[in-house]
């Protein structure tokens, strides 16, 4: 069992200084002065140093400190041997008495016991008698020989810690670095532990020059959308396009002109309207007026004489009624069909129900062979 004793220094005629040292079993190589045992005595050196040598009863243990108070192990004095520490000991916190020698992690009480360091520090090595605070940003668990950076952090190489900066992240603890938010992502947050905290960029197409940015203001809208309301980036729809970045909106088309697909980046998918159909500018589709009728290419053929049509992108022209006529191409409504003469007849005109130039020519040449007129 250790023993817990004071020894008082004499620093000078008016001033004593308690020092505490922590005695345990151990053998020396030599005596003590002839001192009264469990007694602090004073006594001077040949040289006229003041010495204060405390003497262990049963183990011979010799300790002193000088005239200005620093501790100093008794062997490096010859009037105090030196503190043998048996196995399983080591030198005390004033680093002159024996104490228990502890695991790391753990440090020695008075009473020669071993117990955790409290959460919060550490001892790295077996043998240490005193518990160390973690390093700034640091932690620890009670009994630990480290201490950790948490994630969201990293560690320097003094041991502490750094917070990740805004548009960083860190997903274990000790890390080394911070990993960036990667391309066309941000974060504002600092201590991020994940890149989860990393939010795209609004909108569609949204984009960043580098990576880590920290907030929304780095994303940018390229060619093909427009900033809309909001900083959020919207593809161009059909019929537009746009060759800047950051607009805020996008081109139409021009007339007679279109483009179906979204996301046009210059007047080159603006498409030239197929034969006969005809487009308002920002138009995705062309159409084929009244008075035509759609072929499946898209181009538009002009209904023929006793026909007509009167909607837009018709897929046939509608024949005039039984003796009616027209000879009018084109039409655009049945009041072009005209009540034959007193006296004569017609039968209602072949319908254009076929798309395609040869089919609409077959209809077209027994139309004629038939006659538009009564």
């Amino acid at each position: 069992m250790a023993t817990r004793i004071l020894v008082a220094s004499l620093l000078s005629s008016s001033s004593l200084v308690q020092a505490v040292f922590y005695l345990g079993t151990g053998v020396c190589s030599g005596t003590c002065p002839s001192l009264p045992d469990t007694v602090a005595s004073t006594y001077a050196t040949a040289s006229g140093n003041i010495i204060n040598c405390a003497y262990s009863p049963g183990s011979q243990h010799c300790y002193y400190s000088s005239i200005n108070g620093v501790l100093v192990p008794s062997n490096s004095n010859a009037n105090c041997q030196a503190a043998c520490c048996a196995s399983g000991y080591t030198f005390g916190p004033d680093a002159v008495g024996c104490v228990k020698s502890c695991p790391a992690g753990q440090f020695p009480t008075a009473s020669g016991a071993c117990v955790n360091c409290p959460a919060g520090t550490y001892t790295p090595t077996s043998g240490s008698i005193l518990c160390t605070t973690c390093p700034s940003g640091s932690t620890s668990l009670p009994g630990s020989s480290a201490c950790s950076c948490p994630a969201g952090t990293l560690k320097n190489l003094d041991g502490t810690c750094t917070t990740c900066a805004a548009g960083t992240y860190s997903t274990a603890t000790d890390s080394t670095s911070c990993t960036a938010c990667r391309l066309n992502t941000y974060s504002a947050a600092t201590g991020s532990t994940s890149s989860s905290t990393c939010t795209s960029c609004p909108g569609v197409g949204g984009y960043t020059l580098t990576t880590g940015s920290t907030s929304s203001s780095a994303c940018h809208c390229g060619p093909g959308s427009f900033v809309a309301p909001g900083g959020a980036c919207t593809t161009c729809p059909g019929g537009t396009y746009n060759t800047a970045i950051d607009a805020p909106s996008c081109t139409s088309c021009p007339v007679n002109t279109f483009s179906p697909p979204t996301g046009g980046t210059n007047i080159l998918s603006c498409k030239a309207c197929p034969t006969g159909s005809t487009s308002l500018p920002g138009s995705s589709t062309c159409s084929c007026p009244a008075g035509t009728f759609k072929n499946l290419d898209g181009t538009c053929t002009t209904c023929a004489a006793g026909t007509y049509s009167t909607t837009v992108d018709s897929t046939s022209c509608t024949s005039c009624p039984a003796n009616t006529f027209s000879t009018a191409t084109g039409a655009t409504s049945a009041s072009t069909c005209s009540n034959c003469p007193a006296g004569q007849t017609s039968r209602r005109n072949l319908q254009q129900l076929s798309r395609g130039p040869i089919l609409h020519f077959r209809a077209r040449l027994h139309q004629l062979r038939r006659g538009p007129v009564c």
